[in-house]
């Protein structure tokens, strides 16, 4: 009583006997009703953080620190006007407008930091993609810090990317506005 429904895997495993002939079956359940619901659970999770993604207009990347490769999703390429493929930091940084390039640099440097950075970086900065008009792009950023004193050293980063053009519009249009 107090179990309810429980999904059951059911195993057989058959040992052989002497010379070739049948030994025995054994035949065992496992309970998997906890593992299963746990996997609902990720992925109903999943499907949330998914949603909120796409509701927000949030791209999505990991960037391996050591090897410079970046992993990114379809809505953070199309932000940066990057075709689909092996990305690299050094892609990313070539867009950034070169008057907004020092202000990152000192934003990075701080946030990748082992003994003074917190590992949080946000910061927001103009692009210009290929062939296409300056946009803002809001940055958020997560690093991983692997090792200890001395030899403690950012590894990984995990962040989101949002373009964020029309609000910076509108601020300049609203001080525009207030200035006259």
């Amino acid at each position: 009583p107090g179990l309810g429904r429980r999904l059951l895997q059911l195993r057989l495993a058959v040992v052989a006997g002497f010379e070739r002939t049948l030994g025995r079956v054994v035949v065992s359940f496992v309970d998997i009703t906890d593992s299963r619901e746990a996997e609902e659970r990720l992925r109903l999770s999943e499907e949330r953080l998914r949603i909120a993604a796409e509701a927000a207009d949030l791209g999505t990347w990991q960037h391996d620190l050591l090897t410079g490769r970046v992993t990114a999703d379809e809505r953070c390429r199309r932000q940066f006007g990057l075709p689909p493929g092996e990305t690299t930091f050094d892609d990313f940084l070539a867009l950034v407008h070169p008057d907004d390039l020092g202000r990152i640099a000192d934003s990075f440097r701080r946030g990748l930091d082992p003994t003074t950075g917190d590992g949080r970086i946000t910061v927001e900065y103009r692009i210009v993609p290929r062939g296409e008009a300056i946009r803002w792009i809001s940055v958020s950023l997560r690093v991983t810090f692997a090792g200890e004193g001395p030899a403690r050293r950012a590894v990984a980063s995990v962040g989101t990317s949002q373009d964020i053009t029309r609000r910076k519009e509108a601020e300049k249009k609203k001080r525009e506005c207030v200035e006259q």
